[in-house]
């Protein structure tokens, strides 16, 4: 939660990664300082929380489809991206 945190807390220096989209089309990485596209963003939270200790490629190659299968993986949230940033987030647990 830390890392998620400190995204919002800094999230005017955040942005989209949208080349990276196009990178990872070719199968190039593009490392961009503060640009996450959202599949590289999740993979970013999910290795330096230590959720997963690792991934088949690198986060930068990261697509959605990646992230499915992940060992281990659950839903913990379920919703809008926008809603995160609200206090009526819903988290689901067992």
């Amino acid at each position: 939660i830390d890392i998620i945190n400190d995204f919002m807390a800094h999230y005017k220096k955040h942005k989209y990664n949208t080349l990276g989209l196009f990178a990872i089309k070719f199968n190039k990485e593009l490392k961009r300082k503060y640009k996450y596209a959202c599949s590289q963003f999740v993979a970013h939270v999910l290795l330096e929380s230590g959720v997963v200790k690792s991934l088949d490629k690198s986060i930068w190659l990261t697509k959605p489809d990646d992230l499915i299968d992940l060992e281990g993986a659950e839903v913990v949230f379920l919703g809008q991206l926008k809603d995160v940033r609200n206090d009526n987030i819903k988290v689901i647990t067992d």
